[in-house]
């Protein structure tokens, strides 16, 4: 369906909250149960989606020129096909064989990166890591369980090292606070004193990262 000019697409589950969502595309997706009027849900919501898609849009136009090139690391690389899978740091250019083969090798390489830097920082802040894995979180950066797993999304492969710091000290944090309270946040603040400027700085970095050309054709 169509919303003043706009593509919607209708998601229909039997879900008590209706969520609306500006996707990177700047369509419209709408998850609710059966019978649900969406129309009226947008008529209501007219002005915060029209806020919402000018939001997107200036923030493509603003990294219209990188959005197309590899985000790795904090920095941007050049992107070309080859038969194997490496990275050329000096030229900034990142081979490839297929999109599967590079998320592989991009997957592989943060969870060796990430096993030795997550043991360094969990035996400077006095806590232990049982085991941690790589996933594609749709909505998050990492989460701990009470067990001590520590599991992180892919997506931080794309983070510079003091953003990719501030999550693993983050979720260190949360072996010793399980929960976001001033306990938890001074813990925090105590190994990564600009904390707050990394939040900001990594809500920017989700939207690149979903407006990426490499990393949309990965996270599919």
């Amino acid at each position: 369906m169509e919303f003043d000019g706009i593509s919607v697409s209708v998601v229909r589950k039997p879900v008590k909250n209706i969520r609306l969502s500006v996707l990177s595309d700047c369509t419209l997706k709408v998850v609710a149960p059966e019978g649900y009027d969406v129309s009226d849900l947008l008529l209501k919501k007219k002005d915060w989606i029209i806020s919402h898609i000018e939001k997107k849009r200036s923030f493509s136009e603003k990294y219209e020129d990188r959005l197309n090139r590899m985000l790795l690391y904090g920095n941007y690389f050049s992107v070309e096909e080859s038969g194997v899978c490496s990275i050329d740091y000096e030229n900034m250019t990142i081979f490839y064989s297929s999109v599967g083969g590079l998320k592989d090798f991009i997957s592989k390489r943060l969870r060796t990166e990430l096993e030795v830097r997550v043991k360094d920082l969990a035996a400077c802040m006095g806590v232990s890591c049982k085991s941690l894995s790589i996933r594609n979180q749709k909505t998050r950066w990492a989460s701990c369980s009470t067990r001590g797993t520590l599991s992180f999304n892919i997506r931080i492969a794309a983070l510079s090292p003091s953003l990719r710091d501030y999550i693993i000290i983050h979720e260190l944090a949360h072996l010793k606070e399980h929960n976001h309270s001033k306990n938890f946040w001074s813990i925090v603040e105590n190994y990564c004193p600009e904390y707050k400027a990394c939040r900001g700085n990594l809500k920017e970095y989700w939207q690149i990262i979903g407006q990426n050309v490499f990393w949309k054709a990965m996270l599919e």
